[in-house]
């Protein structure tokens, strides 16, 4: 009996399988896995384009491991289109304080401009740049807006003022921890929307390759679902005389990928 006992869990030792196991489930629809440090991982809900306040660092158990405040606005007018880069090792030498790249769309005096930011968890502004953005636009498929170099880690941002166009290159006096980047596996650049403004009558280029094809949804900023669209090639024009003046969320969908981006239409 004891050799029938002994055999058996040999065998389920080389035949058997672990066990997948439940670790939590949570209310956030896209937790983000994020590196703070070389040896500390979390997670984190990832917010586009939402009214947000605050966002919360989850320990891997599910349990809240930080809740971070985001300091006032820089403008009234203006919202949160990305928070990444959630870190302690990359933006200061203060390994007990979270920082992080907040990425502000503004709408001021009826002009659009990209404002980009280095927070601290306190609220203290280590970098505030306008009219920049660490994402080039449609024309660049893929990028990284943190990297390590020999010279050290590394910040490059985009700017766009009045047309003109140009990149600049920061230090950063911290170490980019190891698989830390733009977190791309699921969002795309945002195709361009032009004109925008627009009175309803407007194009978009996805550029796309051959054969493919995406979605673009409409909604309102409260999130109210209007229409939507389909695309396919390089350029798409829609003629939507009925939309009422405001500003527009324009989300795209490009197979398992999204991104959002904004549309302002006025009728004068």
């Amino acid at each position: 009996m004891k050799k029938f006992i002994l055999f058996y869990f040999i065998v389920q030792s080389i035949f058997g399988y672990s066990q997948i196991t439940f670790d939590f489930q949570s209310p956030d629809t896209y937790l983000q896995t994020i590196k703070i440090s070389n040896s500390i991982t979390k997670y984190c809900n990832n917010y586009f384009f939402n009214p947000i306040t605050e966002f919360n660092i989850y320990n891997l158990d599910g349990s809240i491991y930080k809740t971070i405040l985001l300091p006032q606005k820089p403008y009234d007018t203006s919202n949160i289109h990305i928070v990444d880069f959630i870190t302690s090792s990359l933006f200061d030498n203060d390994p007990t304080n979270i920082e992080y790249l907040a990425q502000y769309e503004v709408i001021n005096a009826g002009s659009f401009f990209y404002l980009t930011q280095v927070i601290r968890e306190d609220g203290t502004i280590l970098l505030n740049e306008q009219n920049a953005s660490p994402s080039p636009g449609p024309s660049c498929s893929s990028y990284s807006s943190v990297f390590s170099t020999e010279d050290g880690a590394k910040l490059k941002l985009w700017y766009n003022i009045a047309g003109v166009q140009y990149t600049k290159v920061f230090s950063l006096p911290g170490e980019v921890p190891t698989n830390t980047s733009n977190d791309q596996s699921g969002f795309f650049n945002a195709p361009l929307i032009y004109p925008n403004p627009n009175n309803g009558s407007f194009s978009i280029k996805p550029q796309l390759a051959d054969g493919e094809s995406g979605t673009m949804d409409l909604f309102s900023t409260n999130g109210r679902f209007i229409k939507s669209y389909k695309l396919s090639g390089y350029n798409n024009h829609f003629s939507e005389q009925e939309l009422f003046e405001g500003l527009y969320l324009v989300n795209f969908r490009l197979g398992k990928k999204s991104s959002t981006s904004k549309m302002i239409i006025k009728n004068n």
